[in-house]
């Protein structure tokens, strides 16, 4: 019997040596830590939870289109309620359109006048590079001079 016990214990220590250490990247339950360049460290589950508010709120829409409105009037009248406690700064659009106290964003005002000064003075600067371009044209165009000057002193000439 101690004999047969010794058998056993000494063939699980001979089959613990044999297995080999597993890496950490090929562990199951071992998780890579996120890095924006490998896609493979990507969370796998991106689906949203829903809360139990969301959750009670669908289930008031998917009975009031069966036709029994009782969830429905449940749930306006706690927003109702929460409504009168915290003037709806809590509150998502959604729900604020369920009780129908949304109020739909200022539109955005914007300064035609100002955009129409810009467009003419980018009108006066087309025309001024306009007469600068001419002129430049002009400037090299100018034959030399019987005195051969050159350089900057030939662009700067106006003898001529």
């Amino acid at each position: 019997m101690i004999i047969k016990q010794e058998e056993i214990r000494r063939e699980k220590m001979e089959k613990n040596k044999k297995i080999l250490p597993v890496k950490p990247d090929e562990k199951k339950g071992m998780i890579k830590p996120y890095r924006n360049d490998d896609p493979s460290t990507y969370p796998t589950n991106q689906k949203d939870n829903m809360s139990m508010w969301d959750m009670m709120k669908e289930s008031a829409r998917i009975d009031a289109r069966k036709g029994d409105r009782t969830g429905m009037r449940r749930i306006k009248q706690t927003l109702h309620d929460d409504y009168k406690r915290s003037g709806g700064k809590w509150m998502n659009d959604e729900e604020l359109k369920m009780i129908g106290k949304f109020k739909h964003p200022e539109p955005m005002k914007i300064d035609l006048e100002s955009i129409s000064r810009g467009r003419l003075i980018l009108d006066e600067i087309r025309r001024d590079n306009k007469r600068l371009d001419e002129q430049r044209k002009k400037i090299f165009e100018k034959k030399q001079s019987d005195e051969n000057i050159g350089g900057l002193a030939y662009l700067l000439n106006t003898k001529t």
